[in-house]
C-alpha cells in the first residue's frame, strides 16, 4: 500500500485522508455526518474528507486528534481489525 496523505485545512476546517493520488479524484459522494468519499474514475474510494473536523468553540488547534486503527487482512476475513499494537 502506498503511503497515506493526511491534510488538515485549518481555514476550511476539513481533514482529508488520501490512500490514492488526490489528482485522480473525479467523484465526491457525501455519505452523511460531514463525511465525503473521494473516488476515482472507476468509482474506487481513494480518499475521505471530514467537514467541520474541529468542533465549533474549540480552543486553538495545536494538535490534531487522530486515532489510528491498523487493519489486518487475512485470507479468511478481509475485514478483521487487529487488536495488536502496530510495529513497523
Amino acid at each position: 500500500m502506498d503511503k497515506m496523505k493526511i491534510v488538515f485545512d485549518k481555514l476550511g476546517n476539513t481533514l482529508d485522508i488520501w490512500f490514492g493520488n488526490p489528482e485522480d479524484e473525479v467523484i465526491s459522494e457525501e455519505v452523511g455526518d460531514g463525511v465525503i468519499l473521494k473516488k476515482d474514475v472507476n468509482g474506487k474510494t481513494i480518499g475521505i474528507e471530514k467537514l467541520n473536523f474541529i468542533p465549533a468553540g474549540a480552543e486553538e488547534v495545536t494538535e490534531i486528534p487522530i486515532n489510528a486503527v491498523v487493519r489486518q487482512i487475512t485470507p479468511e476475513d478481509k475485514r478483521v481489525i487487529s487488536q495488536e499494537p502496530y510495529t513497523a
